[in-house]
């Protein structure tokens, strides 16, 4: 008897054998052994896998080894004549399902033509694979837009061209100075008939994006190729250096090349050169850095040529342009990432020899409108939005896909959604297309503007056997088709279905070339939503044939979809999975019914819900009654598309494409009113349930109408119930589908009284692929947190899996509790788990251990969503229990006391609650989190933006508010700036959501972010943080004035915040609060607080945010998900004034009486008279101080402070010599190092007395300091040199530091000057290594502030000579770009957003 090993034993000899047959295929296939090789099925369908399975389960294989290999051996010599299955081309981009394989093939010419999809996303790359013509050899791309600005160059400077004639050439060509100062040679055969040029100047790396790690890794490689000939250069000099002195040299080079490698690659820098052709704006851009623009290309705006270039071969990023403002600005359009070009293949690729790799509409258009910016992460922008609205319209789009989106505090609101909702679909007739998102499978988790605006098409996913055979390889093929787990699920937070349709969800389909690879596997509701809009296309190409003249509007559109569709049976609402070729039928069945193109909008109660949800325990647990008002929206015409018509103008004339208001004719406002009167429903309403009681019949005409409805949620069990009330048109046939519906769903919670003391268990839950399970729990009054526990059943065979096998199941357990006007991830967590059975029944996992408790923050009183989910491609079965357990541990102000802290209180009395159950070794403990300032803006600036870009498509002029913050750091620190009361809001924001920019002193954008704070690192200095919030109402922009920017620190070190168990406790600073053995339900203990009395950094208005942590039963505080209970201090007296007190000898220490005479009185008037003649140039006051000077010097050669003064008046060279050598005969220095001594030791020296010797020293200091800087001036390079050295020997021992005037030490420069003289002095002896390495200590060490720009700039030209000097021209380059981008001409002004 062979032992239990034996079998997988056999199959991995076996399964090897097959490994190393696919690998001799892939060779032969040119793949690499690692890759897939297309010729070769996988091994789990093999003909030799299907026989051998079967052979493993006959018996006892193990005692019968032999016959196994000669198996397998016959196997193998017959492979070659073996029929290998062809490879399923069809699911790598699915169009079967959706019978659009069928519809094109019945309509070959309905294939997209004559439609334009606007594709919402991170830009589509014209060079990608399928990306450059239609089927009937129009071009695919007809518009490429970056909306976000991110690549807008400001063109403000105009030159003019001049002749030049390059070296090695005898012709001379035009030549102007770019913006980086370099001599541009331009082409002669480029017209320009003004001789206008304008110049700007573009960083690389702004627009790298998606390729940015790649090209700063290749400039790396060469950079350190160059920098390592210099390090060799300076070490084969220490390694021939024979003096301490020639060592040291040798050494302070290589450290210096060090400092100067580890600086920041400014990246390429192009110069932009842009000008009026008499026909179209062009653009050229010297992306070679060389100058010589000749050979680039002249681009005009890429919807007038279509042109486009790229940047290099490194990069093989693909750019076009656009001109905007007549030359103003050049806007550089790149991708910010490979997703935009994936969804346009998906609904729009043409693959002329390969069709199997078309998209669903290959003979459509499509216009590309970037709406990710780089500089965000490719995150979307509330003025990228708007832009894009504008753009789609300019382009007469007929659909759109937006496969970007997010979570929204509420459904169908903010400024975007209604634009969209009212301008491109209602008005305009554009339908949009848009993801449900991927934050399933919890109810609820549709995202904006997908999954909640009225009038977008939400499109969830699904996955069919297609797909799983093509894309997946996987070994289990018995999964059935469905949605995928993580796709969104409806109802919105107001009730409306969420999700409209269900449409392929992965696509293996082209991405850019910049990729290095042409295709790529892509899946989420980003992929469902342009399938569908690929198929809406191919809807709207057969109705511009077969209706010409009428617009396919997206409420017919929908209608044709919902009423053909294939319910999705595994989604709770029965959403539709689309048809299009009998959508195509319904439409031209029922293209004449004027019903068809209205939108009837629901609203139910003041809250005007647009469906029913009900989810509290109240609400559930009783009858349900409500009126439903229905409203007909009719499409509006549009008028005059004066923005279309705009958009296609290019002159140069300022205002020539400002688009006129859109005129509606009165024909179209004959035809608007015709559809109204037309529009006489007799209504059969019909409710899907028998717990919904509606009437069934209703008349509506345009006015709208209203009808009772009843739901006896009271009747129901806890669980998830979904019912629905369609509307059909009683005088048509049933297929005609229903006009409209009104959701009912009813989410009913198990009630606090039905749980046991705050505990739900469910046992037995059973799971298989895909399924889903959802439990509600209404959550107890005053709990705070839960303990989720998942476990899984063994069966008796010792396995977790009820079918035997050992596969493992992937699952997602979610939580969600939906909290009015709040995102529901805020309330909501998600685990996921990995379930491998064992002998003991426990699971094991990489991620999460299957037993593990998982500690999350509740909402008290709001119903919890407890949903878990086995990932749809999980084949095994399963039996789990699931354990709840609320606590409700809290700690709060007593009743009637003022909420929050306050520092002058000192004390705090709270208490110590438990509302929910017994709880066992309570700890509490608080950490301060955070340090919040608020700053008011200094300046407040609001302004029209561009008249042509920034208009609403009615022509609305969009303004921009701008608010200036100053910000001064005295150290490096992380800081988090938010506008706290408009922050984390984006599509439900009633303006376009805010963008910040932080500037250092000189102007240069140090970072970027949008309305989502985050923290940044700042270095020592000053800062200007600049807001800009966008809307067409100036009104709406008045009311955001003066708002304050909240600044969040780190919490200051010291500060804390403790808990006592007693008032006296607290007070003495006793024993602290310990462990609460036992906290009974309804306990109340009182705490007490203590305040920190000192908090470093902290002013008056400030406020502190202190984390409160409880824990029980022995689990650490910060294993709660989602976090604590936030408590704000508020500071009222901020950090204590530190205040030494006297000592007794000090303070009654008797101070001699000075008399001063008439004589001296007189004397230090003319010597103040004499310091304000400085700067007085004229031939008057030069002589009369001269004259002053020499009275003074002959009645008072040794007084202090005229020396002073005449060494401050002095003139540069010998004049200044004189005079420093003159003060230096007045001062001591050992009396003056004794007196220095004295006052640092001995606390009886007054600060009179101490001041007094300070001002001696600075005075010794300056008298130094000037002689030093003119001897190293004036020095014959050694015939001083022992003076100078000497001279600068005692400048430096009295102005720096004991540490700096060490041997090897980097002296610290204290000033501009005194760095020049280092520099000057270790140039002047040749050590230029060590002084690169003293100006690098100046600069990092001096703060970017007003005050040091100066400073700053000398001390950078300052280095770039001495690298220069050194030849290390790597560096000076780097220099030279460097100060291109850290002086930007304009200041932060001129930085657009």
């Amino acid at each position: 008897m062979q032992g239990p090993g034996t079998v997988p034993t056999l199959r991995f000899a076996v399964g090897r054998m097959v490994a190393q047959h696919q690998q001799r295929r892939a060779v032969a296939c040119n793949f690499a052994p690692s890759t897939a090789c297309t010729a070769f099925p996988p091994v789990s369908r093999s003909p030799f896998s299907v026989r051998m399975s079967e052979y493993l389960q006959r018996g006892s294989v193990a005692s019968h080894p032999r016959p196994l290999f000669l198996f397998a051996k016959h196997f193998f010599s017959t492979h070659s004549t073996m029929k290998l299955d062809a490879f399923p081309t069809h699911g790598l981009l699915p169009k079967d399902d959706t019978e659009a394989t069928t519809f094109i093939r019945k309509n070959p010419e309905y294939d997209g033509r004559g439609t334009v999809i606007a594709i919402l996303d991170t830009g589509v790359d014209p060079t990608a694979p399928g990306m450059q013509l239609t089927t009937d050899g129009k071009p695919k791309i007809i518009d490429i837009v970056d909306c976000t600005g991110g690549g807008d160059v400001a063109m403000a400077k105009s030159v003019e061209a001049t002749p030049h004639t390059p070296t090695g050439s005898e012709t001379a060509v035009p030549s102007i100075t770019g913006a980086t100062s370099k001599r541009l040679l331009l082409s002669s055969g480029w017209a320009n008939p003004t001789n206008a040029w304008r110049v700007g100047l573009l960083r690389g790396y702004s627009l790298f994006g998606p390729v940015l790690n790649r090209v700063k890794a290749e400039r790396k490689q060469v950079r350190d190729g160059r920098a390592a000939k210099f390090e060799a250069a300076a070490a084969a000099e220490l390694a021939a250096a024979s003096t301490a002195d020639e060592r040291k040299d040798a050494q302070d080079k290589i450290d210096a090349l060090k400092q100067l490698g580890e600086a920041e690659d400014a990246g390429p820098i192009y110069d932009v050169v842009c000008w009026h052709d008499g026909t179209h704006w062009r653009v050229a851009i010297d992306t070679d850095e060389s100058g010589d623009l000749r050979e680039q290309p002249a681009l005009a705006s890429y919807r007038f040529e279509g042109a486009h270039h790229r940047f290099g071969a490194v990069d093989n990023l693909a750019f076009s342009v656009n001109v905007y403002d007549q030359g103003d600005i050049v806007s550089v359009v790149t991708l910010a990432g490979s997703h935009g070009t994936h969804v346009a293949a998906i609904a729009a690729a043409c693959h002329p020899d390969a069709p199997e790799l078309n998209g669903i509409a290959p003979g459509a258009q499509i216009v590309s409108l970037r709406i990710g910016d780089t500089r965000l992460g490719s995150m979307e922008t509330g003025a990228g939005l708007s832009r894009a609205i504008l753009a789609m319209v300019e382009n007469k789009c007929d659909v759109a896909n937006m496969s970007y989106g997010e979570m929204a505090h509420v459904a169908d609101a903010g400024r975007f959604i209604e634009l969209l909702r009212e301008q491109v679909v209602r008005k305009h007739g554009i339908i949009f297309v848009s993801s449900a998102g991927n934050e399933g499978p919890a109810l609820t988790t549709v995202g904006a503007p997908g999954g909640t605006t009225a009038g977008v098409i939400s499109v969830g996913a699904h996955v069919g056997k297609n797909q799983m055979l093509a894309e997946y390889a996987l070994v289990n093929n018995t999964v059935e088709p469905r949605q995928y787990t993580w796709s969104s699920r409806g109802p919105t937070y107001d009730g409306d279905y969420g999700v409209d349709v269900y449409a392929p969800g992965s696509a293996i389909t082209s991405v850019p070339t910049y990729q290095l690879s042409p295709y790529q596997l892509m899946n989420g509701t980003s992929m469902s939503s342009p399938n569908a809009c690929g198929n809406i296309s191919l809807l709207i190409s057969g109705w511009k044939k077969e209706v010409p003249g009428k617009r396919l509007t997206a409420y017919r559109t929908l209608k044709a979809l919902q009423a053909t569709g294939i319910p999705v049976e595994t989604d709770e609402f029965r959403r539709p999975f689309i048809q299009t070729d009998r959508a195509f039928t319904h439409l031209m069945t029922h293209k004449e019914s004027v019903d068809q193109d209205v939108h009837y909008r629901v609203s139910i109660g003041d809250t005007k819900q647009r469906g029913v949800y009900l989810r509290s325990a109240r609400e559930t647990h009783a009858a349900y009654a409500a009126t439903v008002s229905i409203k007909p929206e009719f499409p509006i015409s549009p008028g005059t598309n004066a923005a279309a018509t705009a958009y296609f103008v290019d002159l140069p004339v300022k205002g020539s494409n400002i688009p006129g208001s859109p005129v509606v004719s009165e024909a179209d406002r004959d035809a608007d009113n015709a559809a109204k009167l037309a529009l006489d429903l007799r209504l059969t309403l019909v409710a899907s349930a028998p717990w919904i009681r509606v009437p069934t019949f209703m008349h509506l005409t345009a006015d709208g109408r209203g009808f009772p409805i009843e739901v006896d949620a009271h009747l129901l069990d806890a669980g998830l119930h979904v019912g629905h009330v369609y509307a059909y048109d009683s005088t048509a046939d049933a297929t005609k589908g229903y006009l409209f519906s009104v959701p009912v769903t009813i989410a009913k919670p198990i009630a606090p009284e039905e749980q046991q003391g705050g505990v739900v268990r469910f046992n037995g839950v059973k799971t298989s692929a895909g399924s889903i399970e959802r439990k509600f729990i209404a959550v107890p009054t005053g709990a705070s947190f839960a303990d989720i526990t998942m476990r899984a059943r063994p069966t008796q065979k010792g396995l977790a899996n009820a079918a035997g096998s050992t596969t493992p199941a992937i699952y997602l357990l979610r939580t969600l509790q939906l909290v009015p006007g709040r995102r529901y991830r805020e309330f909501g967590q998600t685990y996921r788990y990995t379930l491998r059975p064992t002998a003991e029944g426990e699971g094991s996992s990489g991620t999460d251990v299957i037993g593990e408790t998982k500690r999350a923050r509740v909402v008290p009183g709001v119903t919890m969503e407890v949903t878990l989910a086995q990932w749809w491609s999980s084949s095994s079965t399963h039996e789990l229990d699931i354990d709840v357990v609320f606590h409700g541990i809290a700690v709060q102000p007593f009743a009637h006391s003022t909420q929050g802290l306050v520092q002058g209180d000192g004390i705090a009395r709270l208490e110590l609650v438990s509302h929910v159950r017994r709880e066992d070794d309570v700890t509490v403990t608080a950490a301060v989190e955070a340090l919040r300032k608020f700053v008011r803006p200094t300046s407040v600036v609001i302004s029209p933006l561009s008249a042509t870009r920034d208009v609403t498509p009615d022509t609305r002029q969009v303004y921009q508010i701008v608010q200036s913050y100053p910000v001064k750091l005295t150290d490096a620190a992380s800081v988090t700036p938010s506008l706290v009361g408009l922050s984390d809001v984006l599509y439900d924001a009633p303006y376009d959501a805010y963008l910040v920019h932080i500037h250092d002193a000189a102007g240069r954008l140090v970072v970027q972010h949008d309305m989502y704070p985050k923290a940044v690192k700042l270095d020592k200095g000053e800062y200007l943080v600049r807001v800009q919030i966008r809307h067409e109402s100036v009104g709406v922009l008045e009311k955001l004035k003066d708002w304050p920017l909240a600044l969040d620190f780190p919490a200051p070190s010291g500060a804390s915040v403790d808990f006592y168990p007693t008032f006296a406790d607290a007070v003495k600073k006793g024993t602290k609060l310990g462990k609460v053995a036992v906290l009974a339900r309804g306990d109340r203990r009182a705490i007490f607080a203590t305040l920190p009395a000192d908090i470093k950094d902290a002013k008056p208005g400030d406020v502190v945010l202190v984390d409160i942590k409880v824990s029980e039963g022995g689990l650490a505080a910060d294993k709660l998900v989602g976090g604590h209970a936030k408590l704000t201090l508020a500071v009222t007296n901020g950090a204590v004034a530190s205040k030494k007190p006297e000592s007794a000898s000090k303070a009654s220490a008797a101070k001699p009486v000075v008399v001063e005479t008439l004589e001296d009185k007189i004397r230090d008037v003319k010597i103040a008279h004499l310091k304000s003649l400085k700067g007085k140039d004229d031939e008057a006051t030069a002589d009369a101080r001269a004259a002053l000077l020499t009275e003074l010097t002959d009645a008072y050669p040794t007084y202090l402070p005229l020396l002073e003064v005449a060494l401050d008046l002095a003139a540069p060279g010998e004049p200044s010599l004189h005079a420093a050598t003159a003060v230096l005969a007045a001062i001591d220095r050992k009396s003056l190092a004794g007196d220095l001594a004295l006052a640092a030791q001995d606390p009886a020296v007054s600060a009179a007395d101490k001041k007094a010797v300070d001002a001696r020293k600075a005075t010794l200091v300056a008298a130094l300091f000037k002689r030093a800087s003119v001897l190293v001036e004036t020095a014959d390079h050694g015939a001083h040199n022992d003076e100078t050295k000497a001279a600068v020997a005692e400048w430096k021992q009295w102005a720096l530091s004991a540490a700096d005037n060490k041997p090897d030490a980097v002296p610290a420069a204290s000033s501009i000057e005194a760095l020049a003289l280092l520099v000057a002095a270790e140039a002047e002896n040749g050590h230029s290594g060590a002084a690169v390495k003293i100006v690098n200590k100046y600069i990092s060490a001096t703060p970017v502030t007003k005050d040091n720009l100066d400073a700053i700039k000398k001390a950078l030209v300052m280095r770039r000579d001495l690298v220069d000097r050194l030849g290390w021209d790597l560096y000076v380059e780097n220099e030279d770009k460097a100060a291109l981008l850290r002086w930007p001409v304009g200041g932060a002004d001129a930085v657009p957003f």
